[in-house]
């Protein structure tokens, strides 16, 4: 075969020229990189952090889970050198 056809316009697929990702407007947009999806993402998380926060103080229903206060409190042993087991309430 002689491998025309591979190297045209729309056999490229997702592949620019130089073998790089193009992601045409929305590379534009997120940056090519990458980084402005992380920084996206960060901004996403903070959000909800200070959501959880907010909402846990004004609802009866709790935003945060009972399983992330457990593992926390299991880490705060964990860091203090004790055995997260050790605990009255530890249920895994």
């Amino acid at each position: 075969r002689s491998g025309a056809g591979r190297s045209g316009g729309a056999s490229m697929g997702l592949r620019g020229q130089g073998g790089g990702l193009r992601l045409g407007p929305l590379g534009v947009l997120l940056g090519e990189d990458g980084r402005a999806m992380w920084v996206a993402g960060l901004v996403v998380r903070l959000i909800l952090i200070v959501y959880a926060v907010w909402h846990d103080a004004k609802f009866a229903v709790k935003y945060t889970d009972v399983d992330y206060l457990v593992f926390t409190d299991a880490a705060r042993f964990s860091i203090s050198g004790l055995s997260p087991y050790d605990r009255d309430t530890y249920r895994y």
